[in-house]
């Protein structure tokens, strides 16, 4: 959601999103891992900082041959447009939950 500066420091204007049993898990063993640190998923050049923007993007053209074919980003798009074909398939077009 993107909202002005001045709304987004408002808890009028929180936005959460529960998550399933296995990304709970998942937050859980990586916080395990996590010593600690300020960060869940921290810079590996700088430990007091979040990993960058761009950290996904280096990883799809480095190690996962998705380069070119997609994008971080895209999973989201996907899952969309995924959810919304099945929530028609089911008879609920417009479920958008």
């Amino acid at each position: 959601m993107k909202l002005e500066l001045a709304e987004s420091e408002q808890t009028a204007f929180d936005f959460t999103i529960p998550l399933s049993r296995q990304a709970v898990e998942t937050v859980k063993v990586a916080l395990s891992l996590s010593a600690n640190r300020a960060y869940l998923f921290p810079s590996p050049r700088f430990s007091h900082r979040s990993i960058s923007n761009n950290t996904l993007n280096v990883a799809y053209r480095r190690f996962t041959g998705y380069e070119g074919k997609h994008v971080p980003h895209g999973w989201r798009s996907t899952f969309s447009t995924i959810m919304n074909e099945r929530a028609a398939d089911l008879g609920l077009p417009g479920d958008r939950r």
